[in-house]
């Protein structure tokens, strides 16, 4: 695991976006009988799912959710001094989601852009290097979006009653009256694999000897799910005890554990190992599904929501964790962060 000291690092806004278009898994009727889909609604927690229709890419959702950041905000966009887009379903190979948005939002030249291809990890993956390149001179104020329309990717049902799409944007600054703190990262790269979507180099003996180990002949997108739940239960525990403890904590000095939300059944089982409180692990997946790097900032705007509150205050523990494999926990505290309630309907 990596220690990352961060300084000063100030979440002050979470906004998020979603398709307009609801999916329902009793919709993937075709192949499954009712009982089979019922069973598996329950363990994950999802019944429906958020997903972009034909022509809404990333950027589309990450652009509505910088609008919706700077509408309840008032923040002056003149300001920014650096903009980071994490995702693993950019709009374009060439350029980067960041140049685009940068052109839309008619950003400066002196803006930094920065992009970062990262999926489920990709908000705290994000989050450490805003708090990195933060220094409070140079670069004072950044905007870190992220988003995934995963769903383009998937063409096998049982990958399709898990995943949705959805995009998040965060107003962060530098404040030196902000006490620093320990992140904590790790990669287990030999398992790079268990999640793969195939580019440039998918005509390899590693996605032929997949096609056959999972018997199928159309894999574009492949997750191993049960690694996938045993990297999880395992990692995680161990990377937030670690991370408590280089900052000197205890489960109890924190109020809210915001997860990556794969499904509800993985995300209590890490709960239970940790004898964290139900109250304080919020899990929405319902409606939305396993929204990639986006699925921590819209369940911040899901527990306002349901909180009936516009803005959270307290010690935040935020964990991301999948591909890669790789994972990253960040606790914040955080002062009036305004937060835009989403509604699920």
């Amino acid at each position: 695991m990596r220690l990352l000291n961060i300084k000063g690092l100030r979440l002050k806004a979470v906004a998020a976006a979603l398709p307009d278009r609801m999916e329902h898994n009793y919709d993937l009727i075709d192949g499954y009988k009712e009982y089979e889909i019922e069973r598996i609604c329950n363990m994950t927690g999802i019944f429906s799912r958020r997903t972009a229709p034909e022509g809404v890419t990333s950027i589309d959702l990450m652009y509505k959710a910088v609008k919706k950041l700077l509408e309840i905000t008032g923040y002056p966009i003149a300001k920014n001094d650096c903009i980071i887009c994490v995702t693993q379903t950019p709009g374009y190979n060439i350029p980067g989601n960041s140049y685009i948005l940068c052109h839309k939002l008619n950003l400066g030249n002196d803006v930094m852009a920065l992009d970062i291809n990262a999926g489920c990890p990709g908000f705290t993956h994000g989050l450490i290097t805003m708090g990195k390149i933060l220094d409070g001179k140079d670069i004072r104020n950044g905007i870190l979006v992220v988003g995934d329309t995963l769903t383009k990717l998937i063409s096998d049902k049982k990958d399709k009653f898990i995943y949705g799409d959805g995009a998040a944007a965060c107003l962060v600054s530098f404040n030196k009256e902000y006490k620093e703190s320990y992140a904590c990262w790790k990669t287990v790269a030999e398992k790079y694999n268990k999640i793969i979507s195939w580019g440039s180099y998918s005509a390899c003996e590693e996605l032929n000897s997949i096609k056959q180990t999972d018997h199928r002949t159309d894999v574009g997108f492949y997750m191993d799910g049960q690694e996938i739940f045993s990297f999880g239960i395992k990692e995680v525990p161990e990377i937030i005890t670690h991370t408590l403890a280089a900052n000197k904590l205890k489960m109890d000095n924190i109020d809210l554990f915001a997860f990556h939300q794969p499904n509800r059944l993985i995300i209590d089982y890490i709960g239970k190992k940790l004898c964290i409180p139900h109250s304080k692990i919020p899990i929405y997946v319902d409606g939305i599904g396993s929204a990639g790097s986006a699925s921590i900032p819209i369940t911040l705007c899901r527990y306002a929501e349901a909180k009936g509150v516009k803005s959270l205050s307290g010690k935040l523990c935020f964990t991301g964790f999948g591909a890669g494999l790789s994972l990253s926990t960040m606790i914040l505290d955080v002062e009036n962060m305004i937060v835009d309630p989403l509604t699920i309907t």
